[in-house]
Order: structure tokens, then sequence, then C-alpha cells
């Protein structure tokens, strides 16, 4: 009994002991609390509503007061079957055998006497080969280890559409922010209205000519916001679905992207260093369902549209970097399993795409060496002893001797996927 009052944190708004007195069982507070946990908490000495009811809240960013309630969630503990944060859910862990033998590496795990570089010591400046550690990664949203390469992904893959993009004469491009026919990439915020908001995580099971079919809230709500955006003027681009919102991020902010200019691949090192100034361990998040688009088109007539839907249109202006915007906001984007975080809308939507004679993709890319201009290769440790980088802590690219490593085939390459184990 006194393990289940320690729960009483004053998270939610009830006496654990009180509960037990009044007979109810454990088990039934137990799901009470997670009930609250899940579906919406109060912050300590937190109100939900205005104590007169005339308050109401404002929108993200905006001069519309469209929110009474201010629900609060803890999105560590929130329901699978609601939408979380990314980053929020379970990681696989290092799989050892009775010996203490590795069997299964799992998320984060670093291979020391293995990498991607270069050993053409003799035409490097210092004399040293090149070598990149790479951890392990699952590459899913969810995993608290990997979701940073998730968003570094899917950033990338974003700004790749965007340089796809048919460009106007004279203007580059390989950028994703040149000049177009439809214009320049902007970013735009749409927001949800409270009485539509609990859409966010609605599935049920109804009836449709004789058969079961699974109806999902959030659906309608990305139909009706694609709607909306093409009301306002959006032409097309890519849409980020945020449930939440916090008052110690700024929707506007952006985070610089390093990116190797040989290979296309980010410096996850300082993708991690951003990644750490944010407090993740904020659990004041409020719902607030949001969708950030980033694309093309002239916005007008928003506040015609609030009087109309009730929802909300926010214009954050031209974007100096695609990628940055969409890394950001990825990196504190939605998640549910079965649900996509970005979507494409307009002439940038999957199936209309073609339709703008898009330049191609750009296909695989081979890695070169930055210094000598060779293929990058699998090598491998084969000295004596332990790999020289046996010590070190981070994955990254470090200049050893090369002498005791050699080149090895990709068949004989350990994976950087992390399976299901």
């Amino acid at each position: 009994m006194s393990e289940t009052v320690i729960l009483d944190d004053g998270s939610v708004p009830f006496n654990v002991e009180d509960l037990l007195k009044a007979g109810h069982k454990v088990s039934q507070i137990l799901d009470y609390i997670e009930s609250y946990y899940s579906e919406g908490i109060l912050p300590s000495c937190g109100r939900q509503v205005s104590p007169d009811g005339s308050s109401i809240e404002k929108s993200i960013h905006s001069k519309y007061s469209q929110y009474q309630v201010k629900q609060y969630v803890d999105v560590k503990r929130r329901s699978l079957r609601f939408w979380g944060l990314v980053g929020n859910g379970n990681y696989y862990p290092d799989v050892y055998n009775d010996r203490g033998e590795l069997v299964t590496a799992g998320c984060g795990h670093l291979w020391r006497d293995e990498g991607i570089g270069c050993l053409h010591a003799k035409d490097h400046v210092d004399g040293l080969a090149r070598i990149r550690l790479i951890a392990n990664t699952c590459m899913r949203p969810q995993c608290p280890v990997c979701y940073e390469k998730w968003a570094g992904r899917e950033a990338h893959r974003i700004d790749e559409r965007f340089r796809r993009v048919p460009k106007l004469n004279g203007e580059r491009r390989d950028l994703a922010e040149s000049r177009t026919p439809w214009g320049v990439p902007i970013h735009l915020v749409i927001s949800v209205p409270e009485l539509e908001s609990v859409l966010m995580d609605y599935i049920e099971i109804g009836v449709k000519k004789g058969k079961f079919v699974k109806i999902n809230g959030f659906t309608k709500l990305k139909r009706k916001m694609s709607k909306i955006a093409k009301r306002v003027g959006f032409k097309g681009g890519c849409a980020i679905f945020h449930p939440f919102a916090n008052d110690e991020l700024g929707e506007d902010d952006e985070v610089e992207c390093q990116v190797d200019p040989e290979s296309g691949e980010f410096d996850f090192t300082a993708l991690k260093e951003y990644f750490a100034k944010q407090n993740k361990n904020v659990k004041l998040w409020y719902i607030r369902p949001h969708f950030h688009l980033i694309g093309y088109g002239w916005i007008e007539d928003t506040d015609v549209e609030f009087s109309r839907s009730g929802w909300i249109v926010k214009n954050l202006g031209v974007r100096d970097s695609v990628m940055s915007t969409a890394l950001y906001q990825l990196s504190h984007a939605g998640y549910r399993e079965g649900q996509h975080t970005v979507s494409w809308l307009g002439f940038m939507s999957n199936r209309l795409f073609k339709s703008c004679n898009p330049y191609p993709p750009e296909g695989f890319r081979v890695q070169v060496c930055p210094e000598c201009g060779a293929e990058l290769v699998h090598i491998k440790w084969v000295g004596e002893g332990n790999s020289p980088l046996d010590s070190v802590g981070a994955e990254g690219i470090y200049r050893i001797d090369p002498i005791g490593w050699i080149e090895i085939p990709y068949t004989e390459y350990r994976g950087r996927i992390v399976h299901v184990h």
C-alpha cells in the first residue's frame, strides 16, 4: 500500500490514501492515474479553464482566441493509441548470451573496429587515414535513441523534393530555396480549433456497405486542413503534424544543418549537439493540434477563413533554409503507429508531383573522401590487440594511422540498420 501512495505526487487532483480508505482497489486507482497521464493532466497548482469562463487561450502565434481549455499531457506516459511525440517510444537494446557475449547489436551500438573511410593516407595532408564510425540505428521516429537520425533523414528527403521543383531561368537548380514559377518556399501554420481537436485521437469502428470500417478522426482533420490551405492560396508542399505545443519552444525557430557537401550526409555530431540543447524532460506539453506547412503560395484571406471555419492560418514568411525548418519541426513532431507524420499537398503531392515536370531524382550518391577524392570504402581493424578507436565514445570522423586497417567487401560489413529482435 505504501508504494501506491508514492504515486500521488501532485500530478493528479486526488489523494491516493483517501481512495484506498474509500474501498477502491489498487488496480482501479492505477487505471485512473494512467487515464490522467494519457488523456490530459494538470500541472501542479495549475488550472485548466479560466475561473469565470471568459478568458480564452490564443492559438499558437496568433492574434485570435481559439482555446478555452489548456489540457496538459505527460508525453512519456501517453497511451500508444493516442498521438505522442517522436522519441518517446521503445528502443532495441543490445542482446547478450549467458556468457556475456554480444549476440545482437541494438540501437546506438558503436562498432569501434569497423567503419567507412579512406586509407589513402599518402594523399592526405597529415599522412593519416580517415574513418567514420557509425552507430547502429533503427531509423524509427518513436525510438528515443534513433529519432534524431530519423528526423535528419526526413528533413533531407523534404529538401530533396524541393530541389527537384523546376526553377526559373537564372536560378540555381540545386537549391531548395531558389525561385520557381510558384514562388519561393514559405512556412505556414494551420491551427485546429478546440471543438475539432478531439478528432486528433478519435478512432472507432463503423459499418459501411455491410462491412466493418475504421473511422479515423485524424484523416478528417488532415483533409480539412488541405482544403483550407488551398482556399487561402497554398499551392503545394509538405505538412508536418504537431499534436502538442510547448511555451518554451518557438514555432518559427530553426536549427543550422551541417551537411557533408561531398556525400550529402548530415554531420550527426552537430545534430546531436542541437538536440541536446532542447529540454526533452519538460512534461508540460499541452494539446494544441496544428500543422506546419512548408511550400509555395501567396497567402491571403486568413481573416475570412477564421470567420468561416474557426481554423487559424498564420504565415511565418519566406524560408532561408527548407532543410533547417523541416528538421526543427520534425524534432518535436507527432507520432502514432500507422500514421504519417509528414504528408504532401497540392502539386507536390505524390499523385500530382510528376505534373510539374520535376528534375530527375539524385539517385545514389557515391561517397568520396573530401581530401583526395577517392571513393570511401568499408574498412576493418585486423591489427594486434584492440582497435585504436576502442576508447572513443561517439560516432564521427577520426584520423588514424592506417597500419592495421584493411578494406573489406560490403558483404562482410556488419549492418547499421537495427531490425526487430
